[in-house]
């Protein structure tokens, strides 16, 4: 497929106002997501430097672009001449916020023992974000042969067409509504928390990673018929509402957020965007099942507010109506910055228990490439709630659970603790 390659100069619109809006969060978290691996064989970073250019240039252009404003309020991607020294960084160590004025969104740290690739939301969602990292690998593998784009990004991007045909019956998400089943009647407005156990006020985020066998996993959500989501969301709320209850604290009130990719079928991991729509189910873990509800309990009442979530096409509440073929203003910037400086830390009243990303399969990623061999993918990022969980099956017999929480709710050792118990709940059930 011959697709044009773009050049220095060239602008592309922002994906959405809301996903710019995000790079203003709280005080203390930053936008940026990282995929880590563990590094063995030889790296070329000549050759890997080479890739890069190749992957940007000619497959991913806003990989390569920094933000602009023009008009006075408006905001576009241009896209920079290439130079390596923008990418390439020393080894990682922590998720940092992206300046995209000044850089691209799109951060390679080179390490003794590690390789990890860095991005802003604001340029990619996960499955976006997955397709620059895997382009880059089969670059690499392929060099000096010059691989072919899968799609025309720049054309998708200026038709507006990175999305799905949106549903005609949408139904609004219920944000953190709580309603009793029979009366109707609204009965809390927020969720419960998972408990403090870390440093009050202290900012920042704590990772922790634990593996688990993708095929056991897979066997009892069939077994059970629910989806690997639903099986890790009724894990992780059982280990919640056991952990909560053996520190005191109420876990009733228990809301998720689920990320849901809304590109089209036939084009469902190739475009490097942000095209991520958000549901989100409010399960009433004691009016309806009981306070020490059990993992079986949890799970059909997950599957079945699942269901209601996708029959009303609710991750498409929050996306846009029509084509993105117009410019985000800085008015929405505006109003981010005001409200994470007005609210700060209150505005986590307003968040989820649990912000659940269940990347999927994303088979070449791990494996070699050339005399480079890539191991253990592992994910980092910023937690807005206080507790965020991201699973991604990096090959077909593992999956990765990467824990991301706020280090005021936990400590290194309760984290440890409590992704134990997580782990525990999501394996249990399969000896049964």
């Amino acid at each position: 497929m011959n697709v044009a390659r773009p050049e220095p100069g060239l602008t592309l619109p922002v994906d959405t106002l809301g996903c710019f809006a995000r790079s203003f969060r709280f005080p203390g978290l930053t936008d940026a997501l990282v995929f880590v691996f563990d590094l063995g064989g030889h790296l070329d970073v000549e050759r890997l430097a080479a890739s890069l250019e190749l992957a940007v240039t000619r497959h991913h252009p806003v990989a390569g672009a920094q933000i602009e404003r023009f008009g006075g309020l408006f905001y576009r991607w241009r896209c920079r001449p290439f130079e390596a020294r923008a990418y390439l960084h020393g080894a990682y160590a922590e998720p940092r916020t992206f300046d995209l004025i000044r850089e691209p969104p799109l951060r390679v740290h080179v390490g003794t023992g590690s390789l990890a690739f860095e991005m802003s939301h604001v340029a990619f969602d996960a499955v976006g974000f997955a397709r620059v990292v895997r382009t880059v690998l089969e670059q690499y593998d392929a060099f000096p042969r010059i691989l072919e784009p899968a799609v025309d990004e720049v054309r998708l991007r200026r038709e507006g067409r990175l999305y799905a045909p949106r549903p005609a019956d949408v139904k609004r998400n219920p944000g953190r509504r709580f309603v009793d089943p029979g009366s109707g009647r609204t009965v809390a407005r927020s969720a419960d928390p998972i408990v403090r156990t870390g440093i009050a006020g202290a900012r920042g985020t704590l990772h922790h990673h634990v593996v688990l066998p993708l095929g056991v996993i897979r066997e009892a959500a069939r077994v059970g018929a629910v989806t690997i989501n639903d099986w890790l969301a009724a894990a992780a709320l059982t280990a919640y509402t056991e952990w909560n209850a053996s520190h005191g604290s109420r876990a009733r009130f228990a809301s998720i957020d689920l990320p849901a990719n809304l590109r089209p079928t036939d084009r469902s991991t190739l475009v490097a965007a942000n095209v991520t729509g958000t549901f989100t189910l409010n399960l009433d873990l004691g009016a309806r099942i009981g306070r020490y509800a059990t993992f079986a309990e949890i799970l059909a009442a997950v599957r079945t507010a699942k269901a209601d979530a996708d029959r009303d096409h609710r991750a498409w509440s929050m996306a846009p109506r029509w084509p993105v073929r117009t410019h985000p203003t800085e008015v929405g910037v505006w109003v981010g910055r005001a409200l994470t400086r007005l609210m700060g830390d209150a505005l986590l009243t307003l968040g989820p228990t649990l912000l659940l990303s269940n990347f999927g399969l994303l088979d070449g990623l791990v494996g070699r490439f050339g005399d480079l061999e890539l191991s253990r993918l592992r994910v980092e990022g910023s937690a807005y709630p206080s507790w965020t969980l991201d699973a991604v099956s990096p090959s077909r017999s593992e999956l990765t659970l990467s824990f991301c929480v706020r280090k005021s709710h936990f400590s290194a050792s309760t984290l440890a603790e409590f992704a134990g118990l997580v782990e525990e709940r999501a394996l249990s059930p399969c000896k049964s």
